[in-house]
């Protein structure tokens, strides 16, 4: 199959083999997408070196305190504490991930905080799915992320109470 380039203002034409569906984009102009981009950049660049002084910096640049992070990540006061505390934290990838859906981390960011726990995204369909939570869910709320895991057959993040 030949393809050829067609530009298609404020999305992207997919190919597949048995047809083209045109992906919405969004509004963002190149001027505010290099604007985003330093912002990101500025705040990588602010970030401590260890898990738990990022963890605190992200809650402090949010206004977070611990017991709204828990409420919005699922993962327990106690174990935010915890994970404060200790620059390399025993922190499972489920925590990770519903932090930084609970702090609605840019995607950069939240690759960055699971990077500093010492993961990386593999290729089981666990992963694939925590990837795809933080590459188009971070804005959405732990419980609609939950029911997505649901769905794809993964085990929820924290405990619903």
């Amino acid at each position: 199959m030949i393809l050829f380039n067609r530009g298609m203002q404020y999305g992207m034409l997919r190919y597949n083999v048995e047809d083209e569906t045109f992906i919405t984009g969004s509004e963002t102009t190149p001027a505010d997408l290099a604007k985003k981009t330093n912002s990101i950049m500025g705040i990588l660049q602010s970030l401590p070196a260890s898990f738990s002084d990022t963890l605190i910096a992200h809650m402090k640049r949010k206004g977070f305190t611990v017991e709204q992070l828990a409420e919005s990540s699922l993962v327990s006061d106690r174990q935010i504490y915890r994970f404060r505390k200790a620059p390399y934290p025993n922190i499972t990838l489920p925590q990770v991930v519903g932090l930084c859906i609970g702090l609605k981390l840019h995607p950069i960011l939240s690759c960055d905080l699971i990077k500093k726990a010492g993961y990386s995204f593999n290729m089981s369909p666990q992963h694939k799915a925590y990837h795809m939570l933080i590459l188009t869910m971070s804005n959405n709320s732990i419980y609609e992320c939950n029911e997505y895991l649901t769905q794809v057959g993964i085990a929820p993040i924290g405990k619903e109470e």
